[in-house]
């Protein structure tokens, strides 16, 4: 009986270890042919660079995704955890993103329209044991924009902050610009210390960061300045019973009133003896006329113009002083003296100032037929009128005749409009030239 016992256990034994072999080898086995069949994903961290606007694809690969008896899947989720897409389908409303696969291994993120908001972590995912995520960081580039100051009118010595304000990505550089001249500025801001009416005008930011294209805005500036009051001529003399014109230069932002007054009063309400006529000039710039018409006694004098606005006022004061007449008529030209000439040629153009010389064409000052009587001793009677055309830039008409001086040594002189006048000068000068010793001079 004894030895069946051990017979028994000796066969049990045997059994039990051939059942504890077999199970481990189905184990091992099982656990191979799992690992054959796992999904395999290209986790190597990526960064994508694109502008706004444009399209993009996020990458994600992963092999042997249907094989195995357990169901695989790919999902892609942004840096808020929010799922994009399970799969091949997606799951949020955003119809810009989708799945695009060109092979069986691709399971790329397509997004296009590119929004700055895009910009951020993605995250491709298989539900593997452990979980394979591939990380993929995208980054949108945004050209600059800029949101500027408005255009600005302040007193001259004020310290106004003209600013740029420029977004983008990467983040822009500011540059500012008068005309083509770079001007040293903080950034998006350009300070202005004391300004001066000499910084008017018209300024340009310019914002970049390498992403096209550059952004650019204009900002007009203006200076507001008292009056400032130039007369040509401080002295002016004239023969009772006829006309004269008093001109006055007015430089001024804005531009305010301008008149004038004789020995600090007004000027009497006589509308046929007193008149006035305004003339635009540049920039800032206008000539104010006051005509004074049949001279008597009581017209010469001193006279101002005053010019004021809301930043101050100024002035100038001049001298009307009577021409005494003289008892023979002075002739144009002298034979055997020197002479002295100084043609004014004005330049064409700018109609808007005609209406200032038919005036004067149709006072007899700068006719063709006339001849004005002229005092050497006092240079400033009538040159106002031709300093005032060359101050101003007025111009006459292409049929104007050149205005021509003549100073003899010895005597008086006149100004001479005739197109005659101006070819006996030169005559007179080819004559000198060629004969200098001539009896003939």
């Amino acid at each position: 009986m004894l030895g069946k016992d051990e017979d028994f256990k000796m066969s049990f034994a045997v059994h039990l270890l051939m059942l504890i072999i077999s199970t481990m080898l189905v184990l091992v086995s099982g656990l191979q042919h799992s690992r054959e069949t796992q999904p395999v994903m290209d986790v190597t961290p990526l960064n994508v660079t694109v502008n706004a606007g444009m399209s993009t694809i996020l990458p994600c690969i992963v092999h042997t995704i249907y094989r195995g008896e357990k169901k695989h899947y790919v999902i892609w989720v942004n840096s808020r955890r929010q799922v994009i897409s399970k799969g091949e389908s997606r799951i949020i409303t955003d119809r810009r993103f989708s799945v695009s696969r060109l092979y069986d291994s691709d399971w790329n993120l397509h997004i296009s329209n590119v929004r700055p908001e895009d910009a951020g972590l993605y995250m491709c995912q298989v539900n593997t044991e452990p979980i394979q995520i591939k990380r993929v960081h995208l980054h949108v580039q945004v050209p600059p924009l800029i949101s500027k100051s408005d255009d600005i009118m302040v007193p001259e010595g004020n310290t106004p902050v003209l600013f740029c304000n420029a977004t983008g990505q990467p983040r822009p550089s500011v540059m500012w610009f008068k005309g083509q001249e770079q001007i040293i500025s903080d950034g998006e801001k350009l300070r202005f210390v004391n300004i001066t009416r000499e910084q008017r005008g018209k300024y340009r930011c310019l914002a970049f960061n390498r992403v096209e294209p550059n952004a650019e805005e204009y900002i007009n500036v203006e200076v507001q300045y008292r009056p400032v009051v130039r007369l040509l001529n401080q002295k002016i003399r004239q023969y009772q019973g006829k006309s004269v014109f008093l001109d006055c230069i007015v430089e001024a932002e804005p531009h305010g009133t301008v008149r004038w007054t004789k020995n600090d009063l007004p000027l009497p309400d006589e509308k046929w003896k007193y008149s006035t006529m305004m003339f635009d000039g540049d920039g800032d710039v206008i000539t104010l006329q006051l005509r004074i018409t049949t001279l008597d006694e009581s017209d010469f004098g001193f006279y101002t113009c005053e010019a004021s606005n809301i930043i101050g006022k100024g002035q100038a004061t001049m001298e009307l002083l009577e021409l005494e007449s003289t008892t023979s008529k002075p002739e144009a030209f002298r034979t055997k003296s020197h002479l002295s000439v100084t043609p004014f040629v004005p330049s064409l153009g700018q109609s808007k100032t005609d209406s200032y010389l038919e005036t004067l064409f149709d006072t007899g000052r700068f006719s063709e037929e006339n001849e004005i009587p002229y005092n050497p001793n006092d240079p400033t009677i009538y040159q106002n009128e031709i300093l005032i055309l060359r101050e101003t830039g007025l111009s006459q008409k292409a049929n104007a005749v050149n205005k021509v001086i003549t100073a003899p040594k010895n005597g008086e002189t006149k100004l001479h409009t005739s197109k005659a006048g101006i070819l006996c000068i030169m005559f007179v000068m080819i004559s000198k030239l060629y004969f200098p010793k001539s009896d003939f001079l």
